[in-house]
């Protein structure tokens, strides 16, 4: 009798531990789909105004980039040939500009992430610092929503600055390229051997809960 309903209860386990696998598989999928890495902003050899003979160069972004997501288009640049490191951005909605104002990054942003309302993750700093501007939401109408410095991540990250740094491959904290969650609104950093999450609505940060796909 036990091997009949044995028998019988077997297709039916097997089709529940099918439906499971398929559900965390295709959720697997949902999640990647909606995952963008961030866009780095691109390194040119410039020539130093001040170069001598040898030719030294400076390492500065293009006096111009773009960086887009959606109908959202976000324009970085210079106005003055990268002779000092003031930085102007523009928000557009297709034709449209959003917002217009500079950045207080030197030689703007390292990564930069636009959510799916347009709001406008920027994070680090061109030159290699401990930024006061390590991480910055600004939403659509061009208001800081939030700014967090490098010493403002250790400490909700509880690292040390060695624990910050060791492990940085890109910039002062940044371990790999940030990439946007756009199921969840959030932005996911690498740092320090963990990871950070960025509300991209309220700008709060936080760890990443290990538990969550």
């Amino acid at each position: 009798m036990n091997k009949f309903l044995w028998l019988i209860g077997l297709p039916v386990i097997v089709a529940v531990i099918s439906m499971l696998v398929s559900s965390f598989t295709q959720r697997q999928r949902v999640s990647q789909a909606l995952s963008v890495v961030a866009q780095p902003s691109t390194i040119v050899m410039v020539e130093s105004a001040d170069s001598n003979a040898n030719g030294d160069r400076l390492a500065h972004p293009p006096i111009r980039q773009t960086f887009t997501s959606g109908t959202y288009r976000l324009v970085i640049s210079t106005e003055d040939n990268w002779k000092t490191p003031l930085t102007q951005a523009k928000l557009f909605q297709g034709s449209t500009v959003l917002w217009e104002k500079a950045l207080p990054h030197q030689y703007g942003p390292k990564f930069v992430l636009i959510g799916t309302q347009g709001n406008v993750l920027l994070l680090d700093e061109f030159i290699n610092v401990a930024s006061p501007h390590a991480i910055t939401l600004i939403d659509i109408k061009g208001q800081a929503i939030a700014q967090h410095s490098v010493k403002a991540i250790q400490t909700t990250l509880n690292l040390s600055t060695a624990d910050l740094t060791k492990q940085a491959t890109t910039g002062w904290w940044i371990s790999a390229a940030p990439t946007l969650n756009q199921l969840e609104n959030c932005a996911t950093v690498l740092t320090g051997g963990t990871t950070l999450s960025i509300d991209l609505e309220t700008g709060a940060i936080g760890p990443r809960d290990p538990s969550i796909i």
